[in-house]
């Protein structure tokens, strides 16, 4: 008896047999996927696919980190997202700004319709920008100097999470030399052993066990 599973946490999907199961059930044991409304579990498991084929898990210590480097990759980008949206709705305001001081009429619904993109306002907005000599440079200037604390602690929290991420992977890797120099060690003392056995005296005890 097979079942259809889709592990989000690994960005895996696919049968799963009875054999298998206690494996594709590892996800589960790190609760669901971090995910906001309007967030797609698609994208998420697609990172956690490329994250695991980067990183080749080895045993389930591994898998762990797998899990804490992708949730702390997915808010990272997260953050920068929200920046750029955040800076983008600041535009709107900034523009709604500019078109009041040129006592534009209507300026707020002008600039929500800028704002979604219709191509008859973004015309009449340059329009405007031209007559008073300033450019979309003025427009996100005017935004970031309205919302710049904000940003500043948005960028901040990507800071943390870079560095998390990246004291994640230093951890990995230390944890996986600390691995191979143990491999090495046994691989030696198996060595050893094995010559001993090979010289005529390491020959004759063996013989004699």
């Amino acid at each position: 008896m097979t079942k259809r599973k889709t592990d989000v946490a690994s960005g895996r999907a696919g049968t799963v047999s009875p054999s298998g199961a206690a494996a594709a059930l590892t996800g589960d044991l790190f609760g669901p996927a971090p995910l906001l409304p309007g967030e797609d579990p698609q994208d998420y498991a697609a990172m956690g696919a490329r994250l695991r084929e980067a990183i080749q898990p080895e045993d389930f210590v591994d898998e762990i980190f797998l899990r804490e480097l992708l949730d702390c990759s997915w808010e990272r980008w997260r953050w920068r997202r929200l920046k750029t949206q955040y800076l983008a709705l600041g535009a709107q305001d900034a523009v709604e700004m500019l078109l009041f001081r040129q006592e534009v009429e209507d300026a707020g619904g002008l600039a929500r319709q800028w704002a979604m993109g219709d191509p008859e306002a973004k015309a009449t907005v340059q329009s405007k920008l031209d007559r008073a000599g300033l450019t979309m440079d003025a427009v996100h200037g005017l935004a970031l100097g309205h919302r710049i604390t904000m940003m500043e602690q948005i960028s901040r929290m990507e800071e943390r999470l870079e560095d998390r991420f990246a004291g994640l992977l230093r951890t990995l890797d230390s944890r996986r030399a600390q691995r191979r120099q143990a491999l090495m060690r046994v691989v030696e003392v198996v060595r050893s052993d094995k010559v001993a056995e090979a010289s005529p005296a390491g020959a004759l005890a063996y013989a004699g066990r």
